[in-house]
């Protein structure tokens, strides 16, 4: 997994998209070389925005909504998770 993109990622996201209100559905994504989305999209209804990771393109039961604020946390686990088990090696 490439986690130390994805924070990077998440970085520009909330610079140039989470802090916004737009009135058309956008959405962002971003795909790891192994086939790990993570993205975020704007619900005009309810007028927040939404997160989201992925991790089979060919299942849509591998997909799990959250509050777009706490992408963070999820990729700071992600980071923890990584380097956990790096040092089991």
């Amino acid at each position: 997994m490439d986690i130390l993109r994805w924070k990077k990622w998440h970085v520009g996201l909330k610079e140039n998209l989470i802090n916004t209100n737009p009135d058309n559905y956008t959405e962002c994504e971003y795909k790891s070389k192994d086939g790990v989305k993570f993205g975020a999209y704007y619900d005009t209804a309810d007028k927040k925005w939404r997160a989201y990771i992925q991790t089979r393109s060919y299942s849509s039961r591998s997909n799990e909504f959250f509050n777009a604020d706490e992408l963070k946390n999820v990729i700071d686990k992600l980071v923890e998770t990584k380097y956990t088990i790096s040092s089991l090696k």
